[in-house]
């Protein structure tokens, strides 16, 4: 892609579903693929019925890879993000995703 510059490093993360002794899905996560990428990052903080809520997003332009989805998570300096959509760019030689930040 022209004026963009794939410099930070992030990691896909699969998700693996099995089940435990009782019989319950238990999710769990698996690394997937590493890659550089070109990450926009977006924040705003907003007062709601007396709490103040918090939004962190990303715009990550990539090369396209055909596995990954909307059940996949990303991990980037020390946080995780859940991908919320994915657009294939340029017949699907680049994509460009949108996740927000996963908060425990």
């Amino acid at each position: 892609m022209k004026g963009k510059v794939f410099d930070q490093l992030i990691v896909y993360y699969s998700p693996t579903r099995t089940k435990d002794s009782f019989g319950q899905k238990v999710e769990t996560w698996a690394v997937y693929q590493k890659a550089f990428v070109s990450v926009d990052y977006s924040g705003s903080e907003e007062i709601q019925s007396e709490r103040v809520a918090w939004n962190s997003n990303l715009t990550i332009t990539g090369h396209y890879i055909p596995v990954v989805d909307t059940t996949y998570r990303i991990y980037w300096e020390g946080n995780y993000y859940s991908i919320t959509d994915i657009e294939p760019l340029n017949r699907k030689r680049w994509m460009r995703i949108n996740a927000s930040k996963i908060i425990d």
